[in-house]
């Protein structure tokens, strides 16, 4: 199975843009979560997704963006195709930083 990363930068965005964007990508069957080898859950950085299943770049790349247009700005879009995946300071599902 192929695991992609896209991020998506919207161009003089709020983040009740992104929070559009989210559900669009949502939609389109991207994750905006990262799970750990011990199954604990992360939430990616805004702009951030994650693709996995038997598409190519470009394929990716349409879907990104379709779900982008969704939020009405000007958008850039970067799709790498992952191997493996390390991260640090994210922010585990449910938890709050203050």
């Amino acid at each position: 199975m192929s695991r992609f990363t896209t991020r998506i930068e919207l161009h003089k965005a709020s983040s009740s843009d992104y929070d559009i964007l989210s559900k669009a990508m949502e939609d389109e069957g991207f994750e905006h979560t990262i799970k750990s080898g011990d199954a604990i859950e992360f939430i990616l950085p805004e702009g951030e997704y994650i693709y996995e299943g038997i598409k190519s770049k470009g394929e990716i790349l349409e879907k990104a963006k379709k779900a982008a247009v969704r939020a009405r700005k000007s958008y850039s879009i970067l799709i790498t195709e992952a191997v493996g995946r390390t991260w640090h300071n994210l922010d585990k599902i449910g938890s709050w930083r203050f």
